[in-house]
């Protein structure tokens, strides 16, 4: 919660803290009561659209809540999302064929936490839609447990692919990650050129459970 004593509100003291939070603290997402005007003129202001709306607010009282981003290209950490857990999953169980309950367990261990393995990503569209998403987690399912953590899920609409989503995506969870003193990533994967041009080399082959050799990718993160 940001808070400006009524005395100094009106002198930047907001501003500049909110942007310190944004450049050097990776702030993305803010909740704000929807009955709070002052609050919503102040995000709007500030660059912060709604992504959401919830009915009650993180504790279950009847407040109505505005979910903001100041992200213009809709993506959502999830850890800051709990509310969009039950349909990020079904989301990307629909995509990989994996069911929606071993997602959304991943996905709970992330809730709440900054500087850990795993992380999950959505991207929203202005309909409120989930159009794109991926996840990082410690290992995907091969043998080489020192290469971690691991690259998955990653996946684009059909509608909304060559608009530079996917590398705007994989650029914030960089980033994400950069922030966290993560140095490389890793990912096993068949569409090498997807991977390849956007700078993902090619580090070893590996195997996975049913002893299937697999090409592994690296890449570092951003800081």
């Amino acid at each position: 919660m940001l808070f400006i004593a009524p005395t100094f509100i009106g002198q930047g003291y907001g501003t500049a803290i909110l942007q310190e939070l944004i450049l050097n603290h990776g702030v993305t997402l803010v909740d704000v009561n929807e009955q709070n005007p002052a609050a919503k003129k102040f995000y709007f202001k500030n660059g912060f659209s709604i992504y959401e709306r919830s009915s009650v607010d993180n504790q279950n009282h009847p407040y109505p809540i505005l979910h903001l981003s100041n992200n213009q290209m809709g993506i959502v950490p999830l850890r800051d999302a709990p509310f969009l857990l039950d349909r990020a999953a079904s989301w990307f169980a629909t995509k990989w064929d994996i069911p929606a309950e071993t997602y959304k367990k991943s996905m709970q261990d992330c809730i709440g936490s900054y500087d850990n393995v795993p992380q999950w990503y959505v991207v929203i569209n202005d309909r409120k839609e989930i159009i794109a998403g991926a996840g990082v987690i410690e290992n995907d399912f091969h043998q080489r447990k020192d290469l971690t953590p691991n690259l998955c899920a990653l996946y684009v609409e059909k509608e909304e692919r060559n608009q530079q989503l996917a590398s705007f995506l994989l650029n914030f969870i960089r980033q994400d990650f950069g922030n966290m003193g993560v140095k490389k990533f890793y990912l096993v994967t068949d569409p090498t050129d997807f991977y390849e041009k956007r700078g993902w080399q090619f580090l070893t082959y590996v195997e996975d459970e049913n002893k299937v050799q697999e090409r592994m990718y690296t890449i570092s993160t951003l800081l």
